[in-house]
């Protein structure tokens, strides 16, 4: 889990997960909580500041089949490969 500070005492948390299609909460708070809950300050805390309704969830879904390439030999900038 990665956080960012933002202008107005804000800040902007990231995690990713691997869940299968449709796994969904009442409480988008639920997973980060599960997840990383237990992990050093101060990520409880920014989880347990986030207000209902504050989290959003974006689904990345994985190729098992991954698509051709679009270039031939290397590619600018693939030497470092990023979660989304």
């Amino acid at each position: 889990m990665g956080h960012r500070p933002l202008t107005g005492g804000r800040v902007h948390c990231h995690a990713t997960a691997v869940e299968p299609p449709g796994a969904l909460d009442g409480d988008e708070r639920t997973e980060p909580r599960r997840l990383c809950g237990g992990r050093h300050h101060p990520i409880p805390e920014l989880i347990a500041s986030a207000a209902p309704g504050t989290v959003l969830r974006d689904h990345v879904h994985h190729l098992a089949t991954p698509l051709p390439p679009f270039h031939r030999g290397a590619s600018p900038g693939s030497a470092t490969p990023r979660t989304p």
